[in-house]
């Protein structure tokens, strides 16, 4: 049976299907996604076979796609994965779709580890994964940890160190209540939960409405809870010469430095990222 269009037919209709939903750059890079999530096509080999007419199956299945994305869900849950710092990773409802600034703090991280010593490096907060995965799969001379307080979390991130062949320790735990045993680590790196719930209203539905609340939101009173929490168990668990890197929220860049004025940290730098914002904060522990 022959399909009803072409793929380059299709890409047109796909994109004026979407258009009180997204501009035209977001337009064509929905498709492409789709594209390479159902036919493993990048975009040099969609010119090559754009004139490939589309089998009903797909056709349905893009469809699908559309419909799920004018119900304003992410394009990486309708998929089921994301690309992260060069590796394939899987998400789903119970974590936090990787965003471009956190490619940022794995970027600094990364410049910063010592490359040439076994290091412990522990993940806070590690949703999918992402940081920690992407750590280790730069620096094999690391040994990763990751914790979460989510399990559902814990699986996902558990699926795609299996997928990516890399070897993990993730821990399933309360960073603001911590009950496990810990070693000592060399690095801690974290981008905990930081947006004040009030920010809610200023944000779009897309988020609001699909990511899991528990890994954006804190109490508008308490906007600093994670980051005390990290602090107090960095004072135990980080070693001498240890280093911390934070992602943060980018109006509360002073206040985090505070938090760790009458603490053992040196070196301390408040970083922008590429957009200029004041996003992340790296520090050394001196006892």
């Amino acid at each position: 049976m022959h399909a009803l269009e072409t793929y380059s037919s299709f890409k047109l209709k796909f994109m004026q299907k979407l258009t009180n939903f997204y501009n035209k750059r977001e337009q064509e890079q929905l498709f492409f996604l789709a594209l390479e999530y159902l036919k493993n096509w990048n975009k040099a080999e969609y010119t090559l076979y754009q004139n490939e007419e589309m089998d009903l199956v797909n056709l349905e299945k893009f469809n699908k796609i559309i419909f799920a994305l004018k119900e304003g869900k992410p394009i990486q849950y309708i998929i089921g994965k994301t690309h992260f710092y060069g590796l394939d990773i899987m998400v789903n409802q119970y974590t936090l779709i990787p965003r471009p600034e956190t490619e940022e703090l794995v970027s600094l991280a990364k410049a910063q580890i010592p490359q040439n010593n076994q290091i412990n490096v522990l993940d806070i907060g590690t949703g999918s994964g992402c940081i920690i995965l992407a750590l280790k799969s730069a620096l094999k001379n690391i040994s990763a940890f990751a914790l979460d307080y989510s399990r559902e979390a814990i699986e996902m991130a558990e699926k795609n160190a299996d997928n990516l062949n890399l070897e993990v320790n993730f821990m399933h735990d309360n960073i603001l209540d911590p009950k496990l045993t810990y070693p000592k680590f060399d690095c801690i790196i974290s981008n905990p939960p930081y947006i004040p719930e009030g920010e809610s209203i200023k944000m779009s539905k897309q988020v609001i409405n699909h990511e899991p609340r528990i890994a954006l939101f804190v109490d508008d009173n308490n906007a600093l809870v994670f980051y005390t929490s990290i602090l107090a168990f960095s004072d135990k668990n980080l070693t001498n010469k240890g280093k911390i890197f934070f992602e943060i929220h980018e109006n509360f860049g002073n206040q985090v430095l505070n938090l760790m004025e009458n603490k053992p940290y040196k070196n301390i730098k408040l970083i922008s990222d590429l957009q200029g914002k004041k996003r992340f904060i790296i520090a050394e522990k001196f006892e």
